[in-house]
């Protein structure tokens, strides 16, 4: 028998707030905020012809006593255990129970509100208040193996809401796997959480851009909270509130309405297919083909989460922060300073030496005081440190100008002359005393080889 799809399985969650989501504010925000968002509202592109190759080729292994999935995709061989499960879904959720006691599962379900107690470990969502009910149907509908008969669930997802909703750690990524596991032998197989593979076959295969159909992944809409305000035949209406704990604080502004649902940093939505309708006539929920994500989403869901950075720093954070910042600038002014204290005393010790005189040419004519080897060496030294620091240290080297060619000369045996290209900052040409170094360091270098 050939295997299908099943539109009303691994759905992609609704999780966005909007006027037709009044009323389920506090739910959508507890959402949002739990360990299962990700696996809730991941949405990568799902490639036909992976899945297909997964799930003709798998086969159940069982190796150092742990059980694991092995098929081949792209001739490349994955494995999926559940620990892949776990990392691909990010559900730190190791060691955690998979399955409550029967009396606890009466227990709580009773104090959500469900209004038909029964000794049977079958469950309806239609007996519950609008808000328990869109939990359920949601976790149903994204997470559950089963892939018909949604108004209904067992004691494997009555514990998962349980756990989830009084802040206990259900074991999802077992619960996922072992069910991987169950459909591959199954007399009604079919292509199970392909949400879930295709994650867990990129991991591992790598490059699938070859790949051409796509699975156009089904997603729960805004017209889902219409469903959930239906009140059920035998359901008395009364609303019954969420538990104390599972009341989140709302963000400022709300930014998180603005994200669009289901879309992931590393996930690009489908970019075809079809909206799926009328898939069930009791409830009316309707899907809605992933095209209709922004694209922008990505761009939107980054700047969400520098908000929430930014929000969740404590006052000690950035107290400390702006401490480390003024600090830094501190000690940026006392180095500039420093700097140009230093560049002020080798200059003043370069006019011991040189002193400058305009002529009436509006040439500049330097004239040399007598000075000895040691001196010249140390004038040297001097000019060439001053001019280290005005090329290496001025800011503003892009603002520097042309000026009118002057003329140096300096008083020995043979007059020189150079044409100098001056270039003015900090009032100290630097071009032309990199030249003087040189003219001065020359009759140096040949008395010293003399």
């Amino acid at each position: 028998m050939a295997l299908i799809f099943a539109d009303t399985h691994n759905m992609t969650a609704y999780l966005t707030k909007s006027d037709a989501s009044e009323g389920f504010d506090q739910i959508i925000d507890f959402l949002n905020a739990s360990a299962i968002k990700y696996a809730l509202t991941v949405n990568p592109n799902i490639y036909v012809s992976c899945i297909k190759h997964f799930w003709s080729s798998v086969s159940v292994k069982k190796v150092n006593d742990v059980t694991r999935l092995q098929a081949l995709t792209d001739r490349k061989k994955v494995i999926i255990s559940e620990a892949t499960v776990r990392e691909a879904l990010r559900l730190n959720d190791a060691e955690s129970m998979d399955c409550l006691p029967n009396e606890e599962i009466f227990t709580e379900l009773s104090r959500m509100g469900y209004e038909k107690p029964s000794t049977k470990l079958t469950f309806y969502k239609e007996f519950f208040s609008q808000q328990w009910k869109f939990l359920i149907h949601t976790i149903l509908q994204c997470m559950s193996a089963k892939r018909t008969s949604r108004n209904e669930f067992r004691s494997s997802m009555a514990s998962a809401v349980i756990c989830l909703s009084t802040g206990r750690k259900f074991n999802f990524s077992k619960y996922i796997f072992n069910s991987l596991v169950r459909n591959v032998d199954s007399s009604i197989k079919f292509y199970m959480y392909p949400r879930f593979l295709q994650l867990m076959i990129r991991a591992q295969v790598g490059d699938l851009s070859y790949h051409t159909t796509k699975y156009s992944s089904p997603a729960l809409t805004q017209k889902v909270f219409a469903n959930m305000r239906r009140v059920g035949k035998g359901f008395s209406g009364v609303e019954t509130l969420l538990f104390e704990s599972m009341i989140v604080a709302q963000q400022v502004d709300d930014v998180a309405d603005e994200v669009a649902a289901g879309v992931d940093v590393d996930d690009v939505p489908v970019a075809d297919g079809e909206i799926i309708d009328n898939i069930d006539a009791d409830e009316g929920v309707t899907l809605k083909d992933v095209t209709a994500v922004e694209k922008t989403a990505e761009i939107e869901k980054d700047y969400f989460n520098s908000n929430v950075a930014f929000l969740e720093k404590t006052k000690e954070q950035l107290e400390e922060e702006e401490s480390r910042a003024l600090k830094r600038t501190s000690e940026s002014l006392e180095e500039k300073v420093a700097k140009k204290q230093k560049l002020d005393e080798e200059v003043e010790e370069l006019k011991k030496h040189l002193q400058i005189l305009p002529n009436d040419d509006d040439n500049v004519y330097t004239e040399a005081t007598s000075c000895s080897q040691g001196q010249k060496i140390e004038i040297v030294r001097v000019m060439w440190s001053a001019y280290h620091n005005i090329y290496n240290c001025t800011d503003d080297l892009a603002s520097r100008e042309k000026i009118s060619i002057d003329k140096v000369y300096f008083r020995s045996d043979a007059e020189q002359s150079l044409e100098l290209m001056l270039l003015k900052t900090s009032k100290i040409y630097t071009k032309g005393l990199r030249l003087l170094v040189e003219d001065l360091l020359l009759p140096i270098q040949i008395d010293a080889a003399g």
